[in-house]
């Protein structure tokens, strides 16, 4: 009878080779994570596009009524006024994201009229000193405005091209500009 002299693994060895097994499963399982994550933030850059285009009338507006339904569904549980604030807040978000240019001039018409309220509720006239609300009056809403953390939510839903009618619409307003400083 022949004995082989078999060298079995150390304990260091065999530690040392689960450790490595692990650690490459727990990569490739991050690099599938960061795959799909960056796959789903393409697709979601994609349908906001689809949807901040202004040939697409009837998805948009599809969209919004979903986005309202979403609502009603999430305050179902809730009284009449529970589900009138979650309805027209999923409608609103998903408007805001649908008609940014819109929803833009809606917000600085309801800060307008805002500040005329404010102005009459305090007795503040036109001419007067008093200046008009502005975000420095808020500093908690001005830093979750400004945050870090509020940019980075908001960066997908930036629009980054611009529309042919929107291109037109800023030469017509730089060529007005000139004009009027000439």
């Amino acid at each position: 009878m022949v004995k082989r002299n078999v060298q079995y693994p150390s304990i260091v060895e065999d530690n040392i080779r689960k450790v490595r097994e692990t650690v490459g499963e727990i990569k490739l399982t991050l690099d599938r994570v960061s795959n799909e994550v960056s796959s789903t933030f393409e697709n979601l850059k994609y349908i906001v596009d689809y949807l901040q285009d202004e040939a697409n009338l009837m998805p948009r507006i599809g969209a919004v009524g979903v986005g309202g339904l979403s609502g009603l569904i999430l305050g179902l549980r809730g009284g009449m006024i529970k589900r009138l604030f979650y309805t027209a807040t999923g409608a609103g978000v998903v408007g805001c994201i649908c008609f940014p240019k819109e929803a833009k001039e809606a917000v600085s018409a309801v800060e307008h009229y805002g500040n005329i309220s404010y102005n009459f509720i305090y007795g503040v006239k036109p001419g007067d000193s008093k200046k008009e609300i502005s975000l420095n009056e808020f500093p908690m809403l001005k830093n979750i405005v400004e945050s870090e953390y509020f940019r980075m939510l908001t960066r997908p839903f930036e629009k980054t091209s611009n529309t042919t009618t929107e291109q037109m619409e800023e030469n017509s307003s730089t060529k007005e500009s000139e004009k009027k400083k000439e």
